[in-house]
């Protein structure tokens, strides 16, 4: 974010898929500069939408990476609390942005990259790395890195506002972060036979907290990816 605002939408608009192709489907949406229009028809033309960023098919995770997310970096280890929300059906590509595929990292990993990156250069013995890994399902919080950790309870209270209380894992390396990662994903699939039905119904909140030593004291910075389904 330019600091302007404290709250930016971006739209990314995923390449068709083989299904897609071979149906022949038409675009739906037009891209001009920062808006998107509806397409009805040939002649006839909808809604237009604004955005502070819009992402074409042609644009990669780095992109968004870049344009969005790693100006938060340097501020959640300021501090500064700051939440990525990738929001949208089922199969629009939240989850590819989010955590990429094999020789496409997402957003999450190229973070945790430029986290250990600037810890290092800023000497990592002044920072305390947490993160946890949470979803919601049926209306249920369960912890993904302890599967025995089900049925969460939100709280509030005046010093940390709505919470959950929930273990953290500290970490050393970015190695041990992504076998985390790997952990709670396997742990969102256990418990039904079909993935696509539970994804569909499930959010997902992976946090990192960085606990910082700088010169005007202690600094604790939370940063969130929100991996959420319309409906």
């Amino acid at each position: 974010m330019n600091g302007s605002t404290n709250i930016q939408t971006a739209v990314r608009i995923r390449p068709y898929i083989s299904w897609e192709k071979t149906a022949n489907i038409k675009p739906l949406w037009q891209v001009k500069a920062n808006s998107i229009v509806q397409i009805l028809d040939e002649t006839l033309i909808g809604e237009s939408y604004t955005f502070d960023h819009i992402f074409e098919e042609n644009k990669t995770n780095q992109d968004v990476y870049r344009d969005i997310v790693k100006p938060l970096v340097i501020s959640c280890l300021q501090g500064i609390n700051s939440t990525i929300f990738a929001y949208g059906q089922t199969s629009s590509g939240k989850t590819h942005t989010m955590l990429g595929d094999k020789g496409t990292p997402g957003i999450i990993g190229l973070a945790v990259d430029d986290v250990f990156g600037h810890m290092e250069e800023k000497s990592t013995d002044n920072f305390i790395l947490r993160c946890s890994y949470l979803e919601i399902y049926n209306e249920k919080i369960n912890d993904l890195l302890h599967s025995n950790v089900t049925d969460l309870k939100i709280r509030e209270d005046v010093n940390q506002g709505v919470h959950v209380i929930v273990k953290e894992e500290i970490i050393r390396t970015p190695e041990e972060l992504f076998t985390l990662m790997k952990r709670g994903m396997k742990s969102r699939k256990v418990g039904s036979t079909d993935m696509n039905e539970r994804s569909s119904r499930s959010h997902s909140i992976f946090k990192l907290r960085a606990l910082s030593v700088a010169d005007v004291g202690y600094q604790h910075g939370n940063f969130n990816f929100i991996d959420g389904i319309s409906k």
